[in-house]
């Protein structure tokens, strides 16, 4: 039988990470870019110009969902070209009790972190508004469908595409040739971008670092998942309004 694969002697590359980052930027943007061409030049139904136009839910919706469809294709694609098991991609057994330690602690630390590092961007980066308002995906609302897809989609889907794309994917690649501190420089970095805010691009890319930690220490990341899944769970309650 094979043994899993290690997180230093991955057979993918950095070239096939630039194939799956660029397809998870091109494609979802494109598609969005050709949607809004044709309906700038009349060639769709009003009902989908007046979507387009006015409803944010929908097409922050429809976007996302994209986005989920080319990370899952993109890592269906790696999984055949190298015969790979979910745990080459890091969803491997891990120690429950250090794992609970590790979240603890974590939780602890990147909280002191954020608060330092975003004390000494106010001194040296006044121009940065460290408090700026999420910029959400998603009407959340307090109840309803739209509550729920929210939940949904931050809380479950996103830890667990984003913790195998960047941590799964995109570190062990990026060290295996560079090594492992730009391999979570470059993994963190790629994550923060993603989130589009100055400010939500620096608490993200701690809480990459962060993560990047639990996976190359655990060689497991699923710990990884579950912290991510906390943080983002916390982000949601105060972003839909359900802490008043």
């Amino acid at each position: 039988m094979r043994k899993d694969i290690s997180i230093a002697r991955v057979p993918w590359g950095v070239r096939d990470i630039l194939k799956i980052v660029l397809a998870t930027f091109i494609v979802p943007f494109g598609i969005l870019l050709v949607l809004i061409g044709m309906s700038h030049f009349g060639f769709l139904p009003v009902a989908v110009r007046d979507t387009l136009k006015n409803n944010d839910f929908v097409v922050n919706l429809g976007f996302e969902l994209v986005v989920i469809v080319v990370e899952t294709s993109m890592v269906v694609w790696l999984m055949r070209k190298y015969h790979l098991r979910f745990s080459d991609l890091g969803f491997r057994k891990f120690s429950l009790w250090k794992a609970l330690l590790y979240v603890v602690l974590g939780l602890i630390l990147f909280s002191f972190l954020v608060a330092g590092v975003f004390v000494l961007i106010t001194v040296l980066v006044p121009t940065i508004d460290v408090d700026q308002a999420q910029n959400t995906s998603f009407e959340f609302g307090d109840k309803g469908v739209g509550l729920i897809i929210g939940f949904v989609a931050t809380v479950i889907l996103a830890p667990i595409i984003e913790e195998l794309y960047f941590r799964g994917l995109i570190l062990p690649a990026v060290a295996k040739r560079y090594g492992w501190l730009l391999g979570v420089v470059i993994s963190s970095g790629f994550f923060a971008i993603l989130h589009m805010q100055v400010n939500v691009i620096i608490y993200t890319f701690l809480l990459g670092i962060v993560l990047s930690f639990f996976y190359i220490r655990l060689k497991s990341i699923i710990p990884g998942i579950v912290l991510h899944m906390i943080n983002n769970l916390l982000a949601f309650i105060v972003l839909a309004g359900l802490i008043k």
